[in-house]
């Protein structure tokens, strides 16, 4: 039952924090396009004329997707480990108290929390490297 309610518990975390809301009295008109007359459209355009005629050109370089791409999971580690910090606390505060020690629920709570801790440690560290890495790469190759 415990493992039910936890698995439901991480699964509306997970996906109640990507929904994002819809509202639609504040729609912006879409942007204008893009001018795909030097181009060429359709088949006589190849891939860019198709992708400037289906509006997917984008002016955004590799070092930004990629670091969009890597900022969004390191992110969603953070959540995990925000979830297994609450979740180990839930445990500790649940374990109820012995006068011989801690019990093997605190002891399991705290390891917990402390691997999650440390994850979260590891997590900050890769999201600096990487951040600097990818300043790094967009000025050489600017």
């Amino acid at each position: 039952m415990k493992k039910i309610l936890f698995a439901v518990i991480i699964f509306v975390f997970i996906f109640g924090s990507l929904a994002t809301p819809v509202f639609a009295q504040g729609a912006t008109p879409p942007a204008p396009a893009a001018d795909c007359s030097s181009i060429g459209a359709g088949l006589m355009g190849g891939l860019e004329g198709s992708a400037c005629g289906g509006g997917l050109q984008s002016d955004k370089t590799i070092e930004e997707v990629i670091g969009k791409y890597i900022k969004i999971f390191l992110n969603f580690l953070g959540i995990v480990f925000m979830i297994m910090i609450i979740y180990s606390g839930i445990i500790w505060m649940t374990a109820g108290g012995s006068a011989s020690g801690p019990s093997e629920n605190v002891k399991k709570a705290r390891k917990t929390m402390i691997h999650a801790a440390i994850g979260l440690a590891v997590t900050l560290m890769a999201f600096s490297v990487s951040s600097f890495v990818i300043e790094k790469i967009a000025e050489t190759l600017k």
